[in-house]
């Protein structure tokens, strides 16, 4: 049994480790999508696409008790989701909040990779 649970973790922290090497290249993907919304007219293609990839950091953060990461990706899931339900053009304060929203989660990641990769 012990050998089994050593290999389970094992397996585990390698999931993990992948999942924070492969964070850099996917904030840099919402970045565009979100750079792609406040210097264009409103997308909601775009819109779709930011909230689907917040929503997947946000459950694979979950999965893998990475709370404070999953906490800000969720708080800007929620963010777009109420902007896809009510808005087709964002004002100055919806794109200024988007952009903190963001900078806080990329923190979130600055700060995750920096623990979890030492």
């Amino acid at each position: 049994m012990k050998d089994s649970s050593q290999a389970i973790s094992k397996k585990l922290r390698i999931l993990m480790t992948e999942f924070a090497q492969r964070l850099p290249l996917r904030i840099k993907g919402m970045e565009i999508n979100l750079n792609a919304l406040v210097a264009k007219f409103w997308d909601e293609g775009i819109a779709r696409q930011l909230y689907s990839e917040l929503h997947k950091l946000s459950g694979t953060g979950t999965s893998f008790g990475f709370q404070k990461l999953s906490a800000k990706s969720r708080k800007m899931e929620e963010y777009v989701a109420w902007l896809l339900e009510n808005d087709k053009v964002l004002d100055k304060s919806q794109v200024k909040k988007l952009c903190s929203l963001f900078r806080e989660l990329q923190r979130s990641v600055d700060h995750f990779r920096d623990s979890w990769m030492r």
